[in-house]
């Protein structure tokens, strides 16, 4: 059975950890040292537990701790910009593009044979080619956390 656990979310963080049987797997790595490890102790996982980090994108409010995570299997659409869907241990990924203003910025499906779980955050929208994709997804987990006016008093582009 997939289970997951939200680090954090928002403008000062974003982490995400699945776990499935012994597979466990980072979503960004995103917010301070001391709170990113202090979460990870109390759902008992160390760092050598970790089996891979993905990146959603290169924000520092999702990748700032990466240094920590050096040692393990990094995924990330900044590098690979093409990244089709890959397997690690007993999960599938399947990365889908979405609207940032961060290049190559992503999203993840992830599959187990069983269960489906949608992992999107900073996207304007979702392209309707991967509403099929998602629709049948056991869960979602969507930050939705936008803030008008404090992104128009960012130097932000406008789209």
């Amino acid at each position: 059975m997939m289970d997951f656990a939200l680090l954090a979310s928002g403008s000062k963080g974003n982490s995400f950890v699945i776990v499935d049987g012994t597979t466990k797997v980072m979503i960004d790595c995103g917010t301070t040292k001391k709170y990113l490890f202090e979460h990870l102790k109390e759902l008992q996982i160390s760092l050598d537990d970790l089996d891979a980090v993905l990146i959603t994108h290169n924000h520092s409010d999702h990748i700032s701790q990466i240094k920590h995570f050096a040692s393990l299997p990094i995924y990330s659409p900044i590098e690979i910009p093409k990244i089709d869907t890959f397997t690690i241990e007993t999960l599938r990924f399947t990365p889908i593009a979405l609207s940032h203003d961060a290049l190559n910025t992503v999203g993840y499906i992830v599959e187990n044979g069983t269960e489906k779980l949608v992992y999107v955050t900073d996207t304007g929208y979702i392209n309707e080619k991967h509403i099929p994709c998602i629709k049948d997804a056991d869960y979602i987990v969507l930050e939705s956390n936008h803030d008008v006016q404090m992104l128009m008093a960012t130097s932000r582009p406008q789209f």
